[in-house]
């Protein structure tokens, strides 16, 4: 399968998948959720692989969604962006059979976050950073981060980062 937002390296059984997008620091599309879940796919009917690293090009993990993709003035459906592309990303995640495990080596912002998190192990840089932007830009956190930072980072510490 081509991708266009994501490259697939594997190594013995270990897969990496790697947002490519480095000149958005790895904001992500839709087209990329579709990409990295269909790579998922292929890679859990693969018997040899065993492992998946999930990482970023660049300085940066990710940078969230790329809300230069849509037109807010149009009145673009944010639910079913998450309902039709981020959602089914991290539930095939949680889903995986496979040992997954974000390696996060810079920026990880907003959906991002949820992505490395839905992992189960987030390896982060000492250049790494976490942040969410959801009150300033006026949304609710997405892609599980309601969940997912109060069990990693503690409820006192999701609180003031959300």
């Amino acid at each position: 399968m081509t991708h266009q937002d994501i490259t697939v390296a594997i190594e013995g059984p270990v897969a990496t998948l790697t947002v490519n997008r480095p000149d958005k620091l790895n904001a992500m599309r839709n087209q990329s959720a579709d990409e990295m879940r269909a790579a998922l796919a292929e890679l859990e009917e693969n018997p040899a692989i065993r492992a998946v690293i999930v990482t970023g090009a660049g300085r940066a993990f990710g940078a969230g969604y790329d809300l230069s993709t849509v037109d807010l003035s149009e009145g673009c459906d944010l639910r079913s962006v998450l309902e039709d592309h981020f959602n089914p990303l991290i539930r095939a995640i949680r889903r995986s059979r496979l040992i997954v495990i974000s390696a996060v080596n810079g920026a990880c912002a907003g959906v991002s976050v949820g992505l490395a998190f839905s992992a189960d192990i987030v390896l982060a840089a000492e250049t790494a950073f976490f942040y969410e932007p959801f009150a300033g830009i006026a949304l609710v956190p997405d892609g599980g981060n309601t969940l997912f930072i109060p069990r990693t980072a503690g409820r006192t510490r999701a609180l003031s980062m959300m």
